[in-house]
């Protein structure tokens, strides 16, 4: 068995049958190693079934500490599950909190910001504006063409605003 499997086997079975105490020893431990693929779901399920403070506190703390290239990805793919608003909302502030490079992703990010909420709106739209200063005339206007979708809508007034900070 991989190592990978190992522990996200110990992970699943400290999330669903750990004490706060261990739950929490767990997550930090994932901020001295290397965390294994699918960690960032589990967290991200886990905090969005927990009712703990203090738990959902230390996941928070821990993806807004994320530094981990190679997690971008999985990063993202959470921000696509049928997850609680206050939890999506997390993790895509953790995008812009971490400091990484999300460029990359600026088009999955604007896709995400007209089908959400507006305080997670605010999250999508800080890290694009944050991102979208290392991208090309070219990528902004695909950006642009994407959020214009959601100027008649709730969020209009962010769309209006991130087009502008986008044609700058």
């Amino acid at each position: 068995m991989k190592e990978s499997e190992n522990n996200s086997k110990n992970l699943a079975n400290i999330l669903k049958n750990g004490d706060d105490n261990l739950i929490n020893e767990a997550i930090e431990s994932l901020r001295h190693e290397e965390p294994f693929s699918g960690a960032i779901r589990m967290l991200s399920e886990f905090y969005d079934d927990t009712p703990n403070r203090e738990i959902r506190q230390n996941i928070e703390n821990f993806f807004n500490d994320i530094k981990n290239n190679y997690l971008k990805k999985e990063i993202v793919e959470v921000l696509r599950l049928p997850l609680q608003p206050a939890t999506v909302k997390m993790v895509a502030s953790s995008c812009w909190q971490s400091g990484m490079d999300y460029s990359d992703y600026l088009e999955e990010f604007s896709e995400l910001f007209v089908k959400s909420d507006y305080e997670t709106a605010l999250e999508y739209m800080t890290v694009i504006e944050e991102m979208s200063v290392k991208t090309d005339a070219e990528q902004r206007k695909r950006l642009i063409v994407i959020i214009k979708k959601a100027e008649n809508m709730d969020i209009g007034p962010l769309a209006k605003e991130l087009i502008d900070t986008l044609h700058d």
